[in-house]
């Protein structure tokens, strides 16, 4: 009696263990590939008036990468690097040439994958309609803003090595562009120079520009850069970025009216302050990017603009002492590959 109550038992066991089996087996054949957790990707951003302001607003990029996609916005390049190095942004858009030559100098992992725009009066040196300075000489001893290590760094510093002019003649201020705002109005500094949308709301409260980028030989650009570890392994996505990228300057140039108030809505700002602010940069589409004009050719890269702006801004940072070491070969950092897999599909 007792032997057959334990085959019982046992049997009853047994019939347990195989059905709570095959219950958790058929859970796991069951599960789809799209139900672990979606990538996180963070992109990091200025606010700039171009298509890419576009495509973001119209979700351009959460469309073409399998990932949840959040943007942080930075108030210049150089407020970006920290986290760029951390890994807290995979990327960084509307870099200026000058702080991705930094981030290299320092050996932060990125590297350039695509040229968004070249500024030709995006960047420019703001003094007030009823100042003095008339000329760069003018600006000896007067208050000066600038963001170190910016774009408009390399400008104002390009221009002044170009006339024999003293950096150390200006009283050169450090200062975020929101700051430089507040510190005009308040009538703290006497010249600026920054990009949009800063550089608009002073001139547009009784400022003149005395100097644009365009008027110097170092190209001034914004790049998109990628943390390079980690696009190693999300080249996918990396690729994707490059056709929201893609899709939001056909979009611009097949519905320009519909892309102004998209950039509008990005930036909470009017679309007659769009159309103002579009005049200042040539953005660079995807047939370009490997020509002169953008990435560069890879049999001729030290031809094109991204490589000759890297180089410039590397040379100017290292007589500013901004950058101690300069690499051997700049166009390890730039990658052609995405682009180039995304031209061919």
């Amino acid at each position: 009696m007792l032997i057959r109550k334990w085959l019982i038992t046992a049997l009853l066991l047994s019939f347990s263990i195989m059905f709570v089996t095959g219950c958790t087996n058929a859970k796991n054949e069951n599960e789809s590939p799209n139900s672990k957790a979606r990538e996180k990707v963070v992109i990091g951003y200025l606010a700039m008036s171009d298509p890419q302001a576009a495509a973001a607003q119209l979700g351009f990029f959460e469309k073409h990468m399998d990932a949840d996609v959040t943007f942080q916005r930075f108030d210049s390049g150089p407020a970006s690097l920290a986290a760029l190095a951390s890994g807290s942004i995979q990327f960084m858009t509307e870099l200026g040439n000058p702080p991705t030559a930094n981030a290299i100098s320092k050996g932060i992992p990125i590297e350039i994958i695509w040229l968004l725009e070249q500024y030709t009066t995006g960047v420019g040196l703001v003094v007030k309609d009823d100042s003095t300075i008339q000329s760069l000489s003018d600006l000896k001893g007067k208050k000066l803003a600038v963001v170190k290590g910016s774009t408009g760094d390399l400008v104002l510093s390009t221009a002044l090595h170009a006339a024999q002019i003293d950096l150390s003649s200006i009283d050169i201020i450090n200062m975020s562009p929101p700051n430089m705002v507040a510190a005009w109005k308040a009538g703290n500094i006497e010249a600026a120079i920054t990009w949009d949308p800063a550089k608009s709301e002073m001139l547009n409260d009784g400022g003149r520009a005395i100097l644009y980028a365009k008027d110097q030989e170092a190209p001034v650009v914004n790049l998109v850069v990628v943390n390079k570890d980690w696009a190693a392994t999300h080249k996918s996505l990396v690729e994707g970025f490059i056709r929201a990228e893609v899709e939001g300057i056909e979009f611009f140039e097949n519905s320009p009216e519909e892309a102004y108030d998209a950039i509008a809505k990005w930036n909470s700002i009017t679309i007659d302050d769009v159309k103002q602010r579009l005049k200042g940069i040539n953005y660079v589409s995807l047939n370009d990017q490997l020509t002169t004009l953008g990435l560069g050719a890879p049999e001729q890269p030290e031809q094109s603009v991204v490589f000759k702006s890297l180089d410039m801004a590397m040379q100017d940072g290292f007589r500013q002492g901004q950058i101690e070491n300069i690499p051997d070969n700049l166009n390890d950092f730039i990658n052609r590959d995405y682009v180039m897999s995304v031209l061919e599909k």
